[in-house]
């Protein structure tokens, strides 16, 4: 809204860049919550933990190392900064 409302075609631009940012890192980190869902086979966040405790289950699953890496990659790229060291 400060974009448009500035009457500046670059504020616009910037506002509309921002805008399609949020969006386009929102959708990996849903997506990767999502996958922890499918994975427990449950939307329950106390029978998420509890399947995260059986070694057999999701913990050791060949695709959750892959959503942990999706979800901290599209946390750090919407906070729009780096961890540091």
């Amino acid at each position: 809204m400060a974009g448009w409302s500035s009457f500046n075609k670059y504020s616009l631009l910037g506002g509309l860049r921002s805008a399609a940012q949020i969006v386009s890192y929102e959708i990996p980190l849903t997506l990767s919550a999502v996958g922890v869902v499918i994975l427990a086979g449950t939307m329950s966040m106390n029978h998420i933990v509890l399947a995260h405790r059986d070694p057999r289950s999701i913990g050791s699953s060949s695709s959750s190392p892959w959503l942990r890496s999706f979800f901290f990659i599209a946390a750090a790229a919407e906070a729009n900064r780096l961890p540091s060291t």
